[in-house]
């Protein structure tokens, strides 16, 4: 049987799965990286403060999904979680056709195209130069670059599952 759910009640549950299932150590990173304080006074201390309710909330918007992330990948994470199949019902419609492309690997990565954007995909960073031109931010031409990922690229990677391609 196939459970639906909308989007943004698929992403909550993903949300959830992390919160409960990561360890303390990733727990004090994603607080220390939005800022909040964890100092280590001695080891229950800290352990109480970074298991601490008011806490959650912020480990779950540590992991958030763009419009750009597909819905099959969002089925893909809950499947692999729990083990149950769903169907994610959206009333918003992408329009793929208007997403910029990463120039590289082909990913759909952002709404348009940005000076220095990073690709999650191949890692290419947009310096906007041409095809045969030596980029010194990827300290390669676009055609090297891209060569290079295509012979290196790990297609078992959830990666390819997470980004619409042109």
């Amino acid at each position: 049987m196939t459970i639906k759910l909308k989007r943004e009640e698929a992403i909550i549950i993903i949300q959830y799965y992390y919160l409960l299932n990561i360890d303390i150590e990733q727990r004090g990173n994603i607080l220390v990286a939005n800022g909040e304080e964890v100092v280590d006074k001695d080891d229950n201390w800290l352990v109480n403060e970074i298991y601490k309710v008011e806490n959650n909330s912020i480990i779950r918007n540590n992991y958030f999904f763009s419009k750009l992330v597909r819905d099959e990948y969002l089925e893909f994470l809950i499947e692999k979680f729990y083990k149950s199949k769903v169907k994610i019902i959206s009333n918003e419609k992408l329009n793929i056709e208007e997403l910029h492309s990463c120039v590289c690997c082909g990913y759909k990565i952002s709404f348009k195209r940005n000076f220095h954007n990073i690709c999650p995909v191949c890692y290419w960073q947009d310096d906007m130069s041409g095809e045969r031109d030596y980029s010194s931010a990827n300290r390669s031409t676009l055609i090297d670059y891209r060569l290079k990922y295509e012979n290196n690229k790990d297609m078992s990677n959830e990666i390819y599952l997470k980004y619409y391609k042109i």
